[in-house]
């Protein structure tokens, strides 16, 4: 029987046109699986196909090339798990609560 799990996976993106900083794009995803092993062998074949190189109308190109997964979580967990936390330090706390009570899916 499969199970549900969610796995981060980091790619860096890799900009042909001049930056100063790298970028990292970590992304959480959806994966199903009977065990370990074929839930491994799913995320590597996902990193594969994720990581490409696309070119722009202006010539310049973008890749994201893999460089891991760092947290894999079975979904087969209690009510009310944490599974993500982030905090936020807006410069315009008003407006940022107003936008997010502005997107509140429980009211």
């Amino acid at each position: 029987m499969q199970q549900a799990f969610i796995a981060k996976l980091v790619f860096e993106v890799i900009d042909s046109k001049p930056s100063t900083a790298r970028k990292f794009d970590e992304q959480w995803r959806v994966f199903h699986a009977v065990n370990q092993r074929e839930l491994v062998a799913k995320i590597h074949d996902s990193a594969k196909t994720e990581s490409e190189t696309i070119t722009r109308a202006d010539g310049t190109e973008i890749s994201w090339s893999f460089v891991a997964c760092t947290e894999i979580v079975s979904l087969h967990q209690p009510n009310n798990r944490e599974l993500i936390s982030t905090m936020k330090f807006p410069k315009a706390a008003n407006k940022y609560l107003a936008f997010i009570q502005s997107k509140n899916l429980l009211q």
